[in-house]
């Protein structure tokens, strides 16, 4: 994914957050957690916005 593109994304989550809080109506934290085929890599546009990352190892790891 290009730069201009994550941080388009980012807008767009940081967006949707703020769209469930309202619509909801709750005061509660929201946490983002993704999960991904590749590890993501930490970038300015994630930092603080990402509470937590998943591959999809989680899915299948047997122990």
């Amino acid at each position: 994914m290009k730069i201009k593109d994550l941080a388009r994304y980012a807008t767009e989550m940081r967006t949707k957050i703020n769209l469930f809080k309202t619509i909801s109506g709750t005061n509660k934290q929201i946490f983002l957690t993704l999960l991904t085929a590749f590890p993501m890599l930490p970038n300015e546009h994630g930092i603080g916005l990402v509470d937590m990352a998943l591959t999809m190892d989680v899915l299948f790891d047997g122990g």
